[in-house]
């Protein structure tokens, strides 16, 4: 049960100043170039230490980690806060974060989200694009209401709906191709678009590559698969991309190329939090998951 003398330790300002601290990684992190501020940080963290009897933070390398406890008060003090924006929300609007790779985002995520207006037009999401260990870990620890990642990678704590597979093929501009269409041609003879967001995803190139000994030297490297598509679009260039990205990349102009073994599941996640505290969430997951799920016609089984 909770004891009432620990009220006075458990100030919103001290939990809010120990949730920066917990996300920056540490004080100096939190208020960079603020001493005031970082040595009132310190004092409110030593304040709820000692008022929960439990060490919060430890050190490790360059870094201030939570400690277990800490990342139980972390979890708690983001569902409390979570529940107070609600209270004190003036309208009657439904916000709420959702994270994935940027690709997921900018070819299936948003304009989903656009269609989901008519149903929910008071729904205001927040979308922010991420690598799936960060999504899932922002999960996990309150930061983000809901995250799609590779269906394998689920951590344990978290639940999960399958939005189905996700393809992978080889985008060419037709002026760059003359001959044969096999993806040993391409990575000899086409100027590469490699992403590094995914790395893995790119193995069928290399192994390409080495079954007809020839080294796979990209012409470009980008951040993620959205810019590798803008790439494409330039026409000095041809990369692997989802086949989501057959939207903005039509035949008359860009051959597409399947790729053996580039095939992604990927589900939508959240914590179970979430049916606790905010009403209705089963309804509005069933309806995310329905408009969220990949289709044949996206090239998506």
């Amino acid at each position: 049960m909770f004891d009432p003398t620990l009220q006075k330790g458990l100030s919103i300002d001290r939990l809010r100043s120990f949730l920066l601290a917990v996300d920056a990684g540490g004080i100096a992190r939190a208020a960079p170039r603020q001493t005031t501020r970082q040595s009132q940080m310190s004092r409110q963290i030593r304040e709820l230490e000692e008022a929960l009897g439990v060490p919060l933070m430890e050190r490790r390398g360059r870094v201030l980690v939570p400690t277990a406890a800490g990342r139980t008060l972390a979890e708690v003090a983001r569902e409390a806060f979570a529940g107070l924006g609600r209270v004190a929300e003036r309208s009657t609007d439904e916000p709420l974060s959702l994270a994935a790779g940027d690709s997921i985002l900018v070819w299936w995520l948003i304009p989903r989200l656009a269609e989901l207006r008519q149903t929910r037009p008071r729904l205001v999401p927040s979308v922010l694009a991420l690598a799936s260990e960060e999504v899932a870990e922002r999960v996990l620890d309150g930061r983000v209401d809901l995250g799609i990642i590779r269906h394998g990678e689920v951590p344990g704590g978290l639940e999960s709906s399958v939005l189905g597979k996700l393809t992978h093929a080889l985008y060419i501009p037709r002026a760059l191709l003359r001959g044969p269409r096999t993806v040993e041609a391409i990575v000899a003879r086409v100027p590469l678009a490699l992403q590094q967001s995914e790395p893995a995803l790119n193995a069928p190139l290399f192994s390409a590559a080495r079954r007809i000994d020839h080294p796979l030297a990209p012409a470009l490297r980008c951040g993620t698969f959205p810019q590798a598509c803008r790439a494409v679009e330039t026409g000095a260039y041809g990369a692997l991309l989802p086949t989501l990205a057959r939207a903005t990349l039509p035949r008359s102009r860009f051959i597409e190329v399947p790729v053996p073994s580039s095939t992604v599941r990927v589900a939508l996640v959240w914590h179970p939090r979430l049916r606790r505290v905010r009403s209705g969430a089963l309804a509005l997951l069933s309806e995310l998951t329905a408009a969220l799920r990949f289709s044949s016609s996206a090239s998506i089984s």
